[in-house]
């Protein structure tokens, strides 16, 4: 919905879901980014209704996930460290909590994004209307379709280049030629 790149949905954390008002945003971190750390720069994303509420179930299923992983409640101020897509096996509940959350270790790695939307395609079984053939769906695809899109709705290169999260237009032309 987003056409964010793999790594930039593995790298949400909790605090990423803003509302403003009666607008809903993610503040994904920027990836491909040059000299870079991680979770260093981010750009925000306005998203529908309906994705932010499967997004705010999901944060309520990883509180408690933490918690009953952890055997208590999770701190206020920690809540918005937590990720949004974890790792729970990789919590160790000897150590501090706030510490493990500094880093990427309790994220899932940016394959899992692709074998999630796997999973998806084998359970909805989407044919081609062309070919007659199951459609093969990944993130690379839906980012794609999203500059493609753009590009037929006569969008120009800045636009596109906005959507996809791109630093320049280097890219975006090929969506527009």
């Amino acid at each position: 919905m987003t056409g964010r790149r793999p790594s930039q949905i593995a790298g949400l954390k909790l605090k990423d879901l803003i509302q403003q008002s009666e607008r809903y945003f993610i503040n994904f971190p920027r990836a491909k980014q040059r000299n870079q750390p991680w979770r260093t720069a981010f750009n925000k994303f306005a998203v529908v209704e309906d994705l932010w509420l499967l997004l705010q179930q999901q944060a309520v299923a990883v509180r408690q996930a933490f918690t009953d992983r952890l055997g208590m409640e999770v701190t206020v101020e920690l809540v918005p460290e937590l990720p949004l897509f974890p790792v729970l096996e990789d919590v160790d509940v000897q150590s501090e909590l706030k510490g493990q959350l500094s880093g990427d270790r309790l994220h899932v790695q940016s394959a899992s994004v692709k074998d999630a939307m796997d999973r998806v395609a084998k359970t909805i079984k989407v044919i081609s209307e062309r070919t007659g053939l199951p459609v093969r769906l990944n993130p690379t695809r839906f980012r794609y379709t999203l500059g493609t899109n753009l590009a037929r709705e006569g969008k120009g290169e800045y636009v596109i280049a906005e959507a996809l999260d791109h630093s320049d237009t280097q890219h975006p032309g090929v969506y527009v030629r």
